[in-house]
């Protein structure tokens, strides 16, 4: 019988030099019923790496961890590549007070400072909550404007981006891509997704 995967609504990735900021935002979310994979979790050994892709692809939500004045660990940079090649949110969380100056490839995510962990948290919180009607509709109509059908869209990570793009806009909800194509599988095996012009 295969052994059920956890699945974490939080993957933290940190530098070991942030452990102890690491240790303050896991602490707040669990606080608040989420349930948070810390990369120490993960067995040593031959299993470490597997553990942690494992955990990533089962996780609602990447939180990445910069600290003030310091580019970003290359292993964080490697997990964050992952999260977005996933359609996961990512969110990451400075050291720095005041404005960070965040790099080029990472603009496109919420950048929050260790005083913004209740934010960050209701952020996650918030992307987890259903969709209202309004939202499935905006979504629907998100889904025509890209027009490409789900299985093509599933293999176009770009056309996925304005998907959600697109979402975001009519919603002004942060909703993950993976999440948006969750939604949409659901509805074509209900027969109620709308028809694309050829």
């Amino acid at each position: 019988m295969a052994r059920r995967r956890p699945v974490y609504d939080v993957f933290l990735s940190y530098p070991r030099s942030m452990a102890p900021e690491a240790e303050t935002i896991a602490s707040a979310c669990q606080r608040e019923g989420l349930k948070v994979f810390r990369v120490s979790e993960a067995p040593a050994g031959e299993r470490f790496v597997r553990s942690l892709w494992e955990a990533m692809s089962e996780s609602r939500a990447l939180v990445a961890l910069a600290e003030s004045g310091a580019s970003v660990a290359p292993s964080v940079a490697v997990e964050i590549g992952a999260a977005s090649a996933w359609n996961k949110p990512v969110y990451l969380v400075t050291s720095a007070k005041g404005a960070y100056d965040v790099p080029a490839y990472l603009q496109r995510y919420k950048v929050l400072t260790m005083d913004q962990v209740q934010d960050l948290i209701e952020s996650v919180l918030a992307a987890q909550k259903p969709l209202d009607e309004k939202q499935v509709n905006a979504l629907l109509l998100s889904y025509v404007e890209v027009g490409l059908p789900v299985d093509q869209l599933l293999l176009q990570p770009a056309l996925l981006d304005k998907l959600v793009e697109l979402f975001v806009k009519k919603t002004e909800r942060e909703v993950s891509g993976e999440r948006l194509m969750q939604e949409l599988l659901r509805r074509r095996k209900g027969g109620g997704l709308p028809r694309l012009q050829r």
